[in-house]
């Protein structure tokens, strides 16, 4: 029987390899070794804050820093990535490029 419920163009899932329950444990083992690491680096940013020179009433500025430029950031490459397309795909030539933007700020 023909799955009638696919729009013309969409990919075909029925072709999707189906994933062992140990492929899944593999996965969800890493992801959670992932997010052990960065919840211990989180908890230690006060402390390499202070030890980097802040002063302990500039850490919680510090603390919403990143939230805050992610806001202001993210719409912005939004923007530029919509209206961007090259022959590999639309936003390649930004995906591309976005290791390379904090690089003159590492020095």
């Amino acid at each position: 029987m023909a799955n009638t419920n696919t729009v013309q163009g969409s990919p075909n899932i029925s072709n999707k390899p189906e994933l062992s329950s140990t492929a899944i444990l593999n996965m969800s083992a890493g992801f959670l070794g992932i997010q052990v690491g960065w919840g211990m680096q989180m908890g230690n940013m006060s402390a390499i804050y202070e030890y980097l020179g802040a002063k302990p009433d500039e850490i919680p500025l510090l603390w919403l820093a990143a939230p805050m430029t992610g806001l202001i950031v993210q719409p912005i490459i939004g923007y530029m990535s919509d209206r961007t397309w090259a022959s590999g795909g639309g936003e390649n030539p930004i995906s591309l490029s976005e290791p390379f933007w904090p690089l003159p700020h590492s020095f």
